[in-house]
């Protein structure tokens, strides 16, 4: 991939940083890393894993010819230095990494602890690691543990294990890819849901970080972190500046033609036309290099590649998504099952259906607002909600399972639909009701238009879908 459009940013305590020890870029090879302990050796750490990966990686690859070995040679060089430090100061001390490498059109990547890479490409978010802590490689974690410092301990890490487990894998990326790269300190509070909307919604690599961090301040968030993007296939820097001095010099060239045009038309004179040989003023087009075809790479390291990790990103707004629970996969195929196979024939709406859907509206959002706490009443909330509902990946069942989790985490939710316009009952018996919902709550507050697809079943009105945006 020649191409490469990219951002970093570190924000620590109070400072946000372009620049700093939490990440590295250099010919391809892009790493993020966070330490942990004493706050003077974990800065020291990342230093120095600043330093020393890149060195290696390149100087292994420059004889080897192998980006899947330089990776892991170049990790191990990094947590050897860490293990010596440890020892000679008795500190623990450790680092999470994220690491990757752009060869043609395949990324290598590795990490070890709970720094994060993902992708996003065909406007689908895929976490293509998985975090290695206590919590994530323990099912029973949970139940043993009550302390989340605990929950959230590195199994493996720079400097937690003498001969670490390095894992390389393979990516194919295209040129509409985004590779997103990031430390805990964001992921604690911003979702893979809101990540990927985010990616979605905001185009350039700088303006989604500030983004990220941004959503990640209004949601309380006060730890270090590092956000790294990478745009495959876009436009260099070098390049976007051709782009601009060939823009400037057409639009100076424009101004002056239509100047002499203009004065030759002062007066009574009378316009002349152009003779038809002259010739007209041409566009220059910038001829830009297409991406050069993935090569086969012979490897001599053994790579453990293993299946990458997918989550459907879901496009809602920031707080609709915040706290978002993880369904079992296994769960979702259950209930869409049951809920595919629940047939109901819907009946046709009274004259006064307007004045019906109001009144449904009103009592969907009081029913919401008294599902706040861990004994608000789901059920009553759930029961407006078709067996055949199904939105955004979700059906009845596991959407219930979502909102539950979410909100026992409140103590209160208020809720307000303003402007509320239903439309005319179609031929198969929906109706659409869209509002603006000013959504306030223990924890986040915020507005958002919502549409709700409304049908008749059993004699009482229920939501069969539900959109957000």
């Amino acid at each position: 991939m020649k191409n490469l459009e990219y951002a970093f940013r570190s924000y620590i305590g109070s400072q946000d940083r372009e620049c700093g020890d939490s990440f590295t870029h250099d010919d391809g090879l892009f790493m993020v890393v966070d330490g942990f302990g004493i706050d003077s050796l974990t800065e020291t750490v990342k230093e120095e894993t600043c330093q020393i990966v890149p060195r290696a990686f390149f100087k292994h690859l420059s004889e080897n010819k192998n980006p899947a070995d330089a990776l892991v040679f170049a990790v191990e060089e990094a947590n050897k230095k860490i293990i010596e430090e440890r020892h000679r100061l008795g500190e623990k001390v450790a680092a999470s990494i994220g690491l990757i490498y752009f060869l043609d059109k395949i990324m290598y990547f590795t990490h070890l602890g709970d720094s994060r890479i993902y992708s996003f490409q065909a406007g689908e978010l895929n976490q293509l690691t998985k975090d290695h802590t206590v919590k994530e490689e323990d099912p029973l974690a949970e139940k043993k543990y009550n302390n989340p410092r605990a929950l959230n301990a590195l199994t493996h890490g720079l400097g937690i294990h003498e001969k670490p487990v390095v894992q390389v894998k393979k990516y194919p990326v295209d040129k509409r890819c985004l590779i997103i790269l990031t430390t805990s300190g964001l992921t604690e509070r911003v979702s893979n849901r809101d990540i990927a909307w985010l990616s979605k919604k905001v185009k350039k690599p700088e303006k989604i970080i500030r983004a990220l961090i941004n959503l990640d301040k209004r949601k309380g968030g006060s730890a270090n972190l590092t956000v790294g993007i990478i745009k495959c296939g876009g436009l260099t820097k070098m390049l976007r500046n051709r782009l601009m001095t060939y823009s400037v010099f057409f639009l100076i060239l424009a101004a002056a033609l239509t100047g002499f045009v203009m004065r030759s038309g002062s007066g009574d004179q009378v316009i002349e036309k152009f003779p038809e040989e002259q010739p007209a003023v041409q566009d220059k087009t910038i001829k830009v290099d297409k991406p050069a075809e993935a090569t086969p790479v012979k490897e001599v390291h053994k790579v453990i590649v293993q299946p990458i990790i997918k989550e459907t990103p879901q496009e809602k707004t920031a707080f609709e998504v915040e706290n978002q629970v993880s369904i079992p996969q296994q769960v979702v195929k259950e209930n869409s099952a049951k809920g595919q196979s629940h047939e109901v024939d819907q009946e046709k709406l009274g004259a006064d259906y307007q004045g019906e859907v109001r009144s449904f509206i009103s009592e969907w959002v009081n029913a919401w607002e008294k599902t706040a706490g861990a004994k608000g009443d789901i059920e009553g909330y759930i029961n407006f909600y078709s067996d055949r509902f199904g939105a955004e990946g979700f059906n009845k069942e596991t959407w219930r399972v979502d909102k539950e989790a979410k909100n026992k985490r409140k103590s209160w939710i208020t809720l307000k639909a303003g402007n509320i316009k239903i439309s005319n009952s179609t031929k198969d018996g929906h109706i659409e009701a869209s509002f603006k919902l000013t959504y306030r709550s223990s924890n986040f507050s915020g507005s958002s238009k919502k549409t709700l697809d409304i049908v008749k079943e059993g004699g009482s009105l229920k939501i069969i879908s539900e959109r957000t945006y």
